[in-house]
């Protein structure tokens, strides 16, 4: 049996990250959101995720220090950043953007293609 891909979502507002957390549960990945940039990094350390989605409700300032954190902490995982409508922002090979608003879809599809798995 295959392994069941650990995500971790990190953003701002408390009702989009429990209804991303759900979203991705129902997809049957392994999903903790967190609120906190100190949570955040603890569960990196404890257990990096195969994924990191860093939600569009971060300010500039908190995306930009997550990202760097994480690159810092596992630079090859991969990471989704979900921009609000602010298209593509300035990365890394190992990071994708996709629209906030392009809706539960999308964001499943997308976490699918960046862990190598297909559609069914």
């Amino acid at each position: 049996m295959a392994k069941q891909a650990f995500i971790l979502v990190y953003g701002r507002d408390l009702s989009l990250l429990e209804t991303r957390c759900w979203v991705l549960e129902g997809a049957g990945f392994r999903v903790q959101g967190t609120a906190d940039f100190a949570e955040t990094m603890s569960v990196f350390k404890a257990e990096p995720p195969d994924l990191t989605i860093l939600c569009h409700s971060l300010l500039p300032e908190q995306r930009k220090e997550a990202l760097d954190a994480t690159r810092a902490a596992c630079p090859s995982r991969k990471m989704l950043v979900l921009s609000g409508g602010l298209g593509e922002l300035p990365g890394h090979e190992e990071t994708a953007t996709i629209d906030a608003f392009d809706g539960p879809r999308v964001l499943v599809a997308t976490v699918k293609r960046l862990l190598g798995e297909t559609e069914v």
